[in-house]
């Protein structure tokens, strides 16, 4: 036997060994089982989930249950963790009832928190993103905000739409390219359905905007009486404060004499004012180049420059910003507008009609 002090251990022969602890000592090997582990824990949680096994909660909405594990829920939203930690007495009989969610969005979240992966439409967005705030899951709020950038790269027809979801929500970055998008592409935007269902405010916020691009005015009345004969009975008392905001001095001489003039709407005696003077404006006043509004001039064609005592006709249509070379010490354009030409400022852009 071993003396007192001594490490000893068993031999085979029942006998005492000494040991030495530093000799047999080693650094602990850690092993991990990868991604793969994790994976079939994951698709066990959701076949468990799928099929009602060791389930601990039912969440309720309309009156119909999603069988549920606390535990997850609990890792993956603040929301359940307070209700199953901090609040049980708002979980009786193990069912808790999820207000202001309806039953869809609700498969929808759960769907989420066992597979990390959703579903979504413009239609289903603007019931999963007030979810996703409210259960607190910050990466499904993410996947929203993510859908709608990508869904304007794909579409501009549902810009409107984004628009206002991203607006409601303070999805800052999608609201600024939804809003680009519905100015750039106003004309093809307008056709949309989604626009003749625009509050008042949005409209006038839209058609004030001087990013507009529009060649000039005229679609910009247009999508105004669109709107308003979508629900003429409603909107038509909106029609008068939606003019103050588009410039008639800007839509062409024709479209004022055969479109404006004859529109029933127009017929009031603030509109007719604004009719008034657009065609006093186009007849006395064919100067008066507004180069701010919209980044865009009247439409002209340019047909002569005066270049120190000498006329170069017919210059044809200049197209961007083109200007005549100076090749003396000044020069004036003339350029024909309606059935008359003017002196036109050089600096202003000549774009054909």
């Amino acid at each position: 036997m071993a003396t007192g002090g001594e490490n000893t251990a068993l031999s085979a022969d029942g006998g005492d060994v000494p040991t030495d602890n530093k000799a047999v000592s080693e650094t602990p090997w850690c092993g991990d089982a990868g991604d793969r582990y994790k994976l079939r824990v994951w698709e066990d949680l959701k076949h468990m989930s799928q099929h009602d096994q060791m389930t601990d909660v039912m969440l309720v909405a309309d009156g119909k249950s999603i069988a549920c594990h606390r535990l997850l829920l609990a890792a993956a939203s603040k929301f359940f963790f307070d209700k199953f930690e901090v609040h049980p007495e708002s979980v009786e009989h193990n069912l808790l009832d999820v207000e202001g969610i309806d039953f869809d969005t609700l498969k929808d979240i759960v769907y989420f928190v066992y597979n990390g992966r959703v579903e979504l439409t413009l239609k289903k967005i603007e019931k999963v993103i007030p979810a996703s705030v409210r259960l607190m899951l910050p990466e499904l709020t993410n996947m929203c905000k993510t859908f709608l950038l990508h869904k304007l790269d794909d579409d501009k027809s549902g810009c409107i739409d984004i628009h206002r979801i991203a607006k409601h929500y303070s999805l800052k970055r999608a609201a600024e390219k939804a809003w680009d998008m519905m100015t750039e592409h106003f004309q093809e935007v307008t056709k949309h359905d989604a626009f003749k269902k625009m509050s008042e405010t949005d409209l006038q916020d839209y058609i004030s905007d001087e990013r507009l691009n529009v060649a000039n005015e005229n679609p910009v009345f247009e999508a105004v009486v669109t709107w308003v004969r979508h629900d003429v009975e409603k909107r038509k008392s909106s029609f008068e404060n939606l003019m103050e905001n588009v410039k008639l001095s800007h839509c062409s001489k024709q479209f004022l004499g055969e479109v404006v003039r004859t529109e029933e709407l127009m017929q009031t005696a603030i509109c007719l004012r604004h009719l008034s003077d657009a065609m006093s404006h186009h007849m006395t006043s064919p100067l008066q180049f507004d180069t701010a509004r919209r980044g865009f001039c009247i439409y002209f064609t340019p047909i002569a420059v005066y270049i120190d005592n000498a006329y170069t006709f017919k210059l044809g249509n200049l197209n961007g910003s083109a200007v005549p070379p100076q090749l003396g010490k000044c020069y004036i354009c003339f350029g024909e507008y309606g059935n008359a030409v003017y002196r036109v400022p050089h600096n202003v852009s000549y774009r054909p009609p």
